[in-house]
């Protein structure tokens, strides 16, 4: 066994054995065995700590007792007595994660598609975890960003959409709904001063979005004039959307 390499009757060359092997313990390849190594790790940080307080109490006995050669006897013993349990656990673990095989890496595409499975399934948790690996991934994926930003809003965790929303714009940002979505954000984040600036954006587009979208934009646009004392165009976005309503319901 490794053990047996020190000699116990060599208290210099022990310490130095053992100080290395939990060098080379917190190097595992921890991607494969996240589990054990955590494990393992705990184990090794309790063994130094018993080692540490086995030494600092060895210390203060020979400050005091000087010749008292039991107090050598922990300080030149305590990591054989206190390590010698935990490095079994070590090697075993060193050898498995040297041995097993590196788990297959799904493609961009195969995440894609099981984020939008999800999405269409209403496994929304599922879905916003698969759309946030999948625009790792591809951080140009526009879709996803959108996708993503949605399931958020939907969720009311309005500052991570408003995050998606702004990778989206800025891959695309062509004026339309996403700008709404973007400032409707803001606007429950009370971030007023960008809500209008985004809003605005959209007004300024060609498309909308749907009516819905419409009518729940034009209420915080106009909420958002009001706030700057603006209520002559306040009145006029809730007089049109009025009208507009009425238009495509006759």
């Amino acid at each position: 066994m490794l053990l047996l390499n020190v000699k116990p009757e060599d208290p210099s060359r022990t310490r130095l054995f053992y100080a290395g092997r939990l060098s080379q313990a917190r190097t595992v390849r921890a991607g494969r065995f996240p589990f054990f190594v955590s494990i393992a790790s705990r184990v090794c940080l309790a063994a130094r700590t018993y080692v540490e307080s086995a030494q600092r109490a060895a210390a203060r006995v020979l400050l005091n007792y000087p010749r008292l050669s039991i107090a050598h006897l922990v300080d030149d013993r305590c990591y054989s007595s206190l390590m010698l349990p935990v490095f079994p656990l070590l090697v075993l673990l060193s050898m498995a994660s040297s041995a097993a095989p590196a788990l297959p890496q799904k493609s961009f595409d195969e995440i894609a598609k099981q984020a939008d499975s999800a999405r269409n399934a209403d496994r929304t948790m599922e879905a916003i975890a698969l759309y946030r690996e999948a625009v790792q991934l591809r951080p140009s994926w526009e879709e996803g960003w959108l996708w993503l930003g949605n399931l958020l809003y939907d969720q009311d965790r309005f500052p991570e959409a408003q995050a998606s929303f702004a990778r989206f714009v800025a891959i695309k940002p062509k004026p339309g709904p996403v700008w709404a979505m973007k400032g409707l954000c803001e606007f429950e984040m009370r971030d007023f001063p960008h809500a209008t600036e985004d809003l605005q954006t959209w007004v300024h587009g060609d498309f909308h979005g749907s009516d819905n979208l419409s009518d729940v934009a034009a209420f915080h646009w106009a909420m958002l004039l009001t706030r700057e004392s603006d209520f002559g165009r306040a009145l006029y976005v809730l007089a049109d959307r009025a009208q507009r309503r009425e238009s495509a319901a006759g």
